[in-house]
């Protein structure tokens, strides 16, 4: 495919990763407007290269299937591009991107309760079988104590620590400044370790 990067067009290091090992590839450019000035579309291009494996590496996560995934994040840059010097001019320009992808990742979720594919099925049940292979300090009980977080908590987790943005990154597409995201991180931090800790002792206890 010519529009989109797969695993076999390379896999450099470091690169990011879905749940199987897969490199996250970096989602194609949308087409920008012949009437942008330059200064717009080089703003673009600079902030699709800053996002757009991040935001992918999130849906794939949420979505776990790549095609779906690969379809919200493009819908997101779509929407973006359409508006992109209003967008540039806010205060959060990947804050507003953010809750786009966030809205998409949701109809594609609620389309799922109505048609479950079958590559969806399986995806789901090889995530699950490897759960359940973890020990106690794994990711059963990561993934349920993540849940357990208020969401700006959870939110701040995820996009620092799962989906790798600086803390820059985190706090713009949060759309705040960086303290409250060290805050949040703080809290977190503090809660999981707890939430991991009664878990552990509830299991030796059991």
């Amino acid at each position: 495919m010519n529009d989109v990067d797969t695993a076999e067009h390379g896999d450099p290091m470091g690169a990011a990763r879905d749940a199987f090992g897969r490199p996250i590839p970096m989602p194609r450019l949308p087409h920008a407007p012949g009437y942008w000035t330059e200064k717009e579309a080089e703003g673009f291009r600079r902030f699709h290269d800053t996002y757009g494996v991040m935001f992918l590496s999130y849906a794939d996560r949420q979505l776990r299937n790549r095609f779906d995934a690969e379809d919200a994040v493009h819908t997101t840059f779509e929407v973006v591009v359409k508006i992109w010097p209003q967008v540039m001019g806010m205060e959060f320009p990947a804050s507003y991107a953010w809750k786009v992808l966030k809205h998409r990742i949701i109809d594609l979720q609620r389309d799922r309760l109505r048609v479950s594919p079958t590559e969806d099925i399986r995806l789901t049940e090889e995530l699950d079988r490897e759960a359940a292979d973890t020990d106690p300090y794994g990711h059963v009980s990561v993934e349920d104590a993540l849940r357990r977080l208020p969401e700006r908590q959870r939110e701040a987790v995820v996009l620092r620590r799962l989906v790798g943005m600086t803390t820059a990154q985190t706090a713009e597409v949060m759309g705040v400044k960086e303290d409250p995201v060290r805050i949040h991180l703080k809290r977190a931090k503090a809660r999981l370790t707890r939430v991991l800790r009664d878990d552990v002792e509830g299991r030796g206890q059991g």
